[in-house]
């Protein structure tokens, strides 16, 4: 009984147009879920696909050591496959030229993901093999530097090689090796042929891995039980290169603009179920009288979620794969590749928003509504309605934190708008009742549109102080969804520059540094920064265990100079004044990870030397930044030593290429290498998150406007009956639509300057804590929010108070 009368009722209001408002908004609310969920995470796989292919695999595992085969082995057992590399240095000739070059030799299985961009005679093309066995591939530069043609031959130690390729593009780009450029790449067939490594040689062994995901965790547990000293394990979603930044960071801008759209929605839900209650109430009279118990009536309302739920996903989800195409189709000239399928997430945090509305924001009323009797609804005894509220703000407060969390996963970025909507909503309610907090007059005042509208906001400053909060919701989302778009992706932007650094040259030595200099005044090239490079590692002395030391387990690449690096800041402690009492400069990350704090005395053991000092300051470091950055940093009068080379960085117009190859002519035992792909990846990156951004950004102003629209509508449903009282007695309807423009244009701009205030605070905490800049003032929002607040809600008013006057009064006030 209670099913099918439940099915005849959802019916009967779907077709009546009642269920519109709150299953429009369910609807809405999936679409935008659903749209945007859908769309990032087929982006953000393709994004993770690029950083695979920028790693080489899903685990990399690089060393100077390794005992090659058990990890091989292991490797098979958890059912990865793996990959393994050579990277030394060796002198390449040609008939006519020579050069010292860094020497890759790959597997047969090399690439494990993605393709070599190759060029000959022929032109470009793609490969996903390895040379073959007598090939050599050189990249652009090298080729030129040994003025080579394809088809000739090429000496690397006591083997002939053929030269058939230049390498345009190879997946792995990302090896932390700075040894050695530019680069020749043979098959580790012909490896032991070249008789290159000799006892001494310095070698950097790479195992790359893919596989389930399961199956890497443990091979990463492994790898990190045998790791030595200098070892390196990156594993994919731990990539801190500028490229795997570039990727989180983008994951930050997709998260912040769903999570909006996702508070949003549950708004729009809440207002709606206040008229959904409203509705049902006589409903729950008819149904008691007629003998209906509670517990079919809890089980009556929960089918008509049911319906609700099922067809809000339906429809939604279908709207939102619809608009993740127009997505894809907007941006994919912008992507390097067919975007990968979706998974099951977004379906799921689609269906959790649909229940966690419905029961945190729906339900709650009804609840009350059960527990009103039918004498009281009949009766008409006070606002029955508003009694009892405490349950469904506590509900209310759950859900949306709850749906925050699940949404973000982020306790941080959850608090951090909930705390603020929150804050601001009480500010604003008080602030509201506190302007229109004095006695009222009796009567309306219908004397003149602004008195009307004057005595409107104190009659109704409770009523007011809630549509209040909900288009300062609407307006603050949205200007943070508009500053994410492009204030703080232009501080993106600007990160990385048109003259970003897109060369490095090391294995510099002292006395190369003038004629270097003279080179680029030559050359017209900017000034560039010399720093001694070295490896180091760092020993703690203290109690902290039984011989007193506990050393850090890895090495790190160190340097020594007076002046502060441009794209570091001292966080604690002083930089070095050029004294003896000078000690050692740490970055952030080593200082946390290692927990080495500022003051402790430790050990440095550099080039067969020790050096005991202490931690005079920590810095953070601008790990973006184009240019040399390291982890330690020491005072010159404990570090300075004359055998350590150099390293620098430095910018190379596109347009003028070929100075790297007369630098490499001119200096034979300097080494540079382009890091000219990196910075062209970051740069797509950035270009694609702004595209989509800019779409989401006009579903998030939508979603806004909807919100604003269902708020402003509940407020004029109330008004009906008195709007026709008024004309009874021979109002106009001038006087009636000036008047609520009046009372809701001073709503808006009350209600922008308090979204205003709720997206400054929000962006300060989003820009501090969550990408890590600087927080701005964004002046822009406060004249964009009180100017955006006053039109949209003038012209929303005007559009219901319109529709609300061609009704005659007989008919509102006689409920025909």
């Amino acid at each position: 009984m209670v099913f099918a009368l439940s099915l005849k009722i959802f019916w009967r209001e779907l077709k009546s147009g009642y269920l519109n408002s709150s299953l429009f908004s369910l609807i809405l609310a999936v679409t935008i879920v659903s749209g945007i969920s859908l769309f990032t995470d087929r982006l953000e796989k393709a994004l993770s696909l690029e950083s695979a292919e920028f790693l080489g695999g899903d685990l990399k595992f690089e060393s100077n050591e390794i005992p090659i085969e058990e990890i091989l082995e292991k490797a098979k057992e958890l059912g990865l496959v793996s990959s393994q590399q050579v990277l030394f240095a060796s002198v390449v000739y040609s008939d006519s030229e020579l050069q010292l070059s860094s020497i890759k030799t790959v597997d047969s299985f090399y690439p494990l993901i993605g393709e070599i961009e190759l060029e000959n005679d022929l032109g470009k093309f793609l490969v996903t093999e390895p040379p073959k066995e007598g090939e050599v591939w050189l990249d652009v530069r090298l080729k030129n530097i040994l003025n080579i043609k394809y088809g000739e031959k090429l000496g690397i130690g006591d083997k002939d090689f053929i030269f058939t390729n230049s390498i345009i593009y190879e997946p792995d780009r990302s090896s932390s090796s700075f040894a050695f450029a530019p680069k020749a790449m043979i098959n580790s067939v012909n490896l032991k042929e070249t008789n290159v490594i000799q006892p001494g040689s310095r070698i950097r062994y790479s195992i790359l891995f893919t596989g389930e995901e399961s199956s890497l965790s443990l091979m990463n547990e492994y790898l990190e039980s045998i790791k030595m000293t200098g070892d390196e394990i990156t594993i994919l979603g731990d990539d801190t290169s500028s490229l795997g930044r570039a990727i989180d960071r983008s994951g930050n801008f997709f998260l912040l603009a769903g999570l909006i759209a996702v508070i949003l929605s549950a708004f729009t839900v809440g207002i709606s179920s206040q008229r959904f209650s409203r509705r049902h109430t006589n409903y729950v009279a008819i149904l008691k009288t007629l003998g209906m118990n509670a517990s079919s009536l809890k089980l009556f309302y929960f089918l008509l979620f049911l319906y609700m739920a099922v067809l809000s996903l339906s429809v939604g989800l279908a709207l939102g794969w619809l608009i993740q195409l127009n997505f894809v189709d907007l941006l994919s000239t912008y992507f390097p590749s067919k975007l990968p399928s979706p998974g099951l997430e977004p379906i799921f945090i689609s269906t959790a928003t649909v229940i966690i509305c419905l029961i945190g924001f729906v339900y709650p009323h009804v609840l009350r509504l059960l527990k009103i009797t039918p004498l009281s609804i009949i009766r008409k005894e006070g606002n029955t309605l508003e009694k009892s509220s405490k349950l469904l703000i506590i509900m209310a407060l759950i859900s949306f934190y709850g749906l925050l969390f699940l949404y973000t996963n982020s306790v941080l970025i959850t608090s951090i708008l909930f705390i603020g909507i929150l804050f601001f909503s009480l500010f604003g309610f008080v602030l509201v009742l506190t302007i229109f907090g004095r006695k009222l007059d009796t009567g309306l005042n219908a004397q003149s549109p602004t008195s009307l509208a004057i005595s409107e906001l104190k009659r109704r400053r409770f009523s007011n102080s809630i549509q209040v909060l909900s288009f300062m919701i609407a307006i603050g989302l949205s200007l943070i969804a508009y500053s994410s778009s492009t204030d703080l992706l232009k501080t993106w932007e600007n990160s990385v520059p048109e003259d970003s650094h897109n060369n490095f040259a090391i294995n510099i030595t002292k006395k190369d540094i003038i004629p270097i200099n003279e080179f680029f005044d030559l050359k017209k090239l900017d000034k560039v920064s010399f720093f001694p490079i070295t490896n180091a590692k760092i020993t703690k002395l203290g109690k902290l265990s039984s011989d007193g030391q506990v050393p850090v387990e890895r090495n790190f690449n160190m340097t020594w100079t007076y002046t502060l690096p441009s794209q570091n800041k001292i966080l604690e402690g002083e930089w070095f004044s050029n004294k003896s009492s000078d000690g050692i400069s740490l970055s952030e990350e080593i200082s946390e990870r290692y927990e080495l704090s500022l003051g402790d005395r430790v050990k440095v053991t550099f080039l067969d030397k020790e050096v005991e000092t202490y931690i005079q300051s920590i810095r953070g470091v601008d790990w973006e930044s184009f240019s040399p950055n390291f982890f330690v940093i020491g005072s010159p009068h404990l570090f300075e030593n004359d055998s350590s080379t150099y390293i620098t960085s430095f910018f190379i117009p596109p347009d003028q290429q070929n100075i790297a190859s007369e630098f490499m002519r001119t200096f034979r035992t300097v080494s540079i290498f382009s890091i000219e792909e990196i910075i062209n990846q970051v740069k797509d990156i950035i270009e694609q998150v702004s595209k989509a951004l800019q779409v989401i950004l006009i579903l998030t102003t939508i979603s806004s406007f909807f919100l604003a629209f269902s708020t402003l509508q509940d407020g004029f449903q109330i008004r009906l009956h008195q709007s026709a009282i008024l004309r009874t007695f021979g109002a106009k309807r001038k006087l009636i639509t000036r008047s609520s423009l009046l009372e809701f244009s001073f709503l808006g701009v009350v209600s922008g300057l308090l979204a205003a205030g709720l997206a400054q605070l929000g962006l300060y905490f989003i820009e501090k804590e969550v990408f890590e800049v600087t927080p701005q003032l964004h002046l822009d929002i406060w004249i964009i929010g009180p100017l955006s607040g006053f039109l949209i809600i003038s012209l929303l008013s005007i559009f219901l108070i319109s529709s609300i006057i061609k009704k005659p009064p007989k008919s509102i006030l006689y409920g025909e």
